[in-house]
Formats: C-alpha cells, structure tokens, sequence
C-alpha cells in the first residue's frame, strides 16, 4: 500500500466505478506531464511517495512553451478534482488531485472526509501528511505518519533515492530521511559518507549517530566505526574493522584504501602496498591509491616503482600538486634530474603560492646547473616567506656562484 502515487495509477480497475478509473488516468496524466516539466520539488528523482499530494512552485524558470505546458498540466488536475469531486464516496485521489495544484484548504477538507469515514486509510493518511508537511506543519505531519507506521516508509524512500544521487536534491533527500524518522541510521550513514572529505567533523557526528541505534547492516556498521576509529588514530582497532568490511565487500576500493592507511600507521607497509594495490585496480580512475603507492615506495627508497605509480596517477589526474611533489621527489633521489624539474614546474603551476614548491624546484634548478632560474624561483620562494633561513642561504650561495652581491 505504500507503493509511490504513479503505480498505484498505473494498475488496471482502480476501483470498480468507470469515472474513478477516468479521473486516476487524468490526474496520473498530470503530475506525469508535470514531473516531465521537472516541476518536482527536490528535482526529477524526487520519490513518488514523497510527491503524493503536494502543491509547489510551479513559477519556475523555462521557456514559454514550458509555461503553456505548466498550465496545461494545471487545468489537468483541475479537471481531474472536479471528476473525483461527483464520486458517491469521498476518494483521496480528490485530495491529492486539490493539492497537487495548490489548493490546500480545500485537499485538506477531502483528505479529512475520507479520513472520517476509514480513519485508518493509509493513502489518505500518506497524503494528508504530505500536505500539511509542505505547509509548513512539519510536527502534523510527523505526527500523522506516526499515527499510520508511515514515517519509517517515507524515511526509508527517501534514503533510498537520495543516496543515489550526488547532488545537492540527494543531501537535501538523506536531510529530510533523518527529520521524519531521527532512527534511520541509513540516512545518517549517507550522509557522513557525503562530508567525510569535505567536514570530517560533521562527519563523525553523523557516524556516530548512525551507530547509535545498533540498525545498520554488518558492512555498514563496520565501515563506520573505522572511519571513526581512524579519526580518532585508533589504528589497530580500525585496521580490524576494514579488514572485516572488506571480507564482505572485496570490490570496494575506497575501504581497501582505508586499510593502507590503517595499516602503514601500524608499520605494516607491504600490506598497505597489497590492499592499494588491488584498490587501484578495482577504481581504475581514482589516482588516490596510486598516489598513496607512490608515496610508500618514495619512504621505502623504492623510487622506480614510485615513479611508476606516481606517473599513473598523474595521467589519471593531472592535476593533484602532491603526485607531482612526491614525482619530483622521486626522480631527484634517483638521479633523474630533468624529469624532476618539470615534476616540480607542474607542481608549481598547480600551487604557486605554497614557497616550499618554489624552493624545491630552486634546489633541482640549481642542481642542473641552471642558477639564473634557480634564483627566480628561490626570490620567488622568499616572496612567499620573506623569513625562510634555507631560502636565504640557497639565494647567498646561488648569488655567490654567479658572482651577484648577495
């Protein structure tokens, strides 16, 4: 019974009486031909359950022709709530049809008549919930759902859909799941996936939510609580709860990357190198476990296999100053000059105001030999911080082997 509002329309016979089974196919005609439009009101994804009976702004911007659409779809409905209007029975689909076009006062009058003669009618219950929720009345409407078990329903459809999506309609949708039922760990969990890079606080206050009801599945709950283990450096307890997910879900690269990191804190290095490893091949556009690779073999001295990993991220994205900070690093210990400068270049051009990058590549300049750009990119570095001693006493001797006053 909690199937979005379009199937329940989409069945055959709704209801014996012929002008019901008209007036479903006028209104299904409408919010189709609306949704078409994008008039929903958390984007084309929104959940059909989430759309039952509500109104919204239909003064969105578009073409004329989509202005003639709008109000084609809107005399639909219109039609649609006159034909339930003349039904024997009060019907929900009347309701719906009133409220979907704005009216408010009057679906709420028709969502109450069926409510008074089966108080128990879990369609008018949905969409009287729906209604006074985008009113304003969002404690009714809680209330309602309650009332009818619905809340966890709505919660759980809108959790479904928001987390398949990345925009900012799917954090709103996982943001309306935690409001309507504050025990959906699932929507929690969602949403501290989402803001783990981007507000690691956030984040853990999210997880940490999403454990709190003991209700998510095994690989969820697992993934948590090691990324709140990892927040808080608790390296041995988080490499054993990615270790689990993983037995669990081998192909998700993210969490393999998670127990490198895990396990280079606990020394374990080649694990770590195992686990990026498959990582980078189970993400085959991700250059983060290649970079992280690349900077294992740079601390173990293994520079050609750094090299190697390092110029694979790079070419997957070419664009992240540190695969190019640890490339040039790389290429200098192992005595690959030029290849080095142009690591180091790269790694300017992408962060020109961080004066360690400039110095680096001042000391790699200086290395071959070329002092005169050694030296714009040390004054460079010293721009940056005018108080860097190592800077100082590179430019002196820079100056001193061309013989500038210092």
């Amino acid at each position: 019974m909690l199937l979005p509002l379009l199937l329940v329309l989409r069945l055959p016979g709704l209801g014996k009486d012929v002008q019901m089974a008209r007036a479903g196919r006028e209104l299904r005609g409408a919010l189709l031909g609306r949704a078409g439009a994008g008039d929903l009101p958390l984007g084309a994804d929104t959940p059909g359950i989430w759309t039952l009976a509500r109104g919204y702004d239909m003064e969105t911007p578009g073409s004329s022709s989509t202005a003639v659409r709008r109000a084609v779809e809107e005399q639909r409905l219109q039609r649609a709530a006159a034909l339930l209007k003349k039904l024997p029975a009060p019907s929900w689909l009347e309701g719906v049809a009133l409220a979907s076009a704005g009216q408010y006062e009057e679906a709420e009058v028709a969502l109450s008549a069926v409510l008074a003669s089966d108080p128990e009618d879990p369609f008018a219950l949905l969409a009287l919930g729906n209604l006074l929720d985008e009113k304003g009345r969002q404690e009714n409407a809680h209330a309602i759902w309650k009332r009818a078990n619905l809340d966890q329903a709505v919660s759980q459809q809108l959790h479904r859909i928001g987390s398949s999506l990345d925009s900012s309609e799917g954090e709103a949708m996982l943001l309306l799941a935690t409001e309507i039922d504050p025990r959906n760990s699932n929507a929690y969990h969602a949403l501290a996936g989402r803001y783990w890079h981007s507000d690691r606080q956030k984040a853990v206050e999210l997880y940490e939510k999403s454990l709190a009801n003991d209700l998510l599945a095994p690989f969820y709950r697992y993934l948590a609580e090691g990324r709140l283990a990892l927040d808080q450096e608790r390296w041995q307890e988080a490499t054993g709860a990615f270790e689990n997910a993983v037995a669990i879900r081998p192909k998700r690269a993210d969490v393999r990357q998670h127990l490198a990191t895990s396990l280079r804190k606990l020394g374990r290095n080649q694990e770590a190198i195992t686990q990026l490893k498959q990582a980078a091949q189970l993400a085959e556009t991700n250059p983060w476990p290649l970079v992280h690779l690349g900077e294992i073999y740079v601390e173990e001295r293994a520079f050609d296999e750094a090299i190697a990993a390092l110029a694979a991220a790079s070419q997957r994205q070419n664009d992240l100053a540190i695969a190019f900070v640890l490339l040039g690093r790389a290429y200098r210990a192992n005595e690959q000059l030029n290849p080095s400068v142009e690591a180091w270049e790269r790694a300017v051009e992408l962060a020109p105001e961080n004066p360690g990058y400039h110095l680096r590549l001042a000391e790699v300049l200086a290395a071959t030999g070329e002092t005169e750009r050694a030296i714009l990119a040390v004054q460079e570095a010293l721009r940056l911080n005018p108080n860097n001693a190592h800077a100082l006493r590179l430019l002196e001797s820079l100056d001193a082997g061309t013989g500038k006053a210092p």
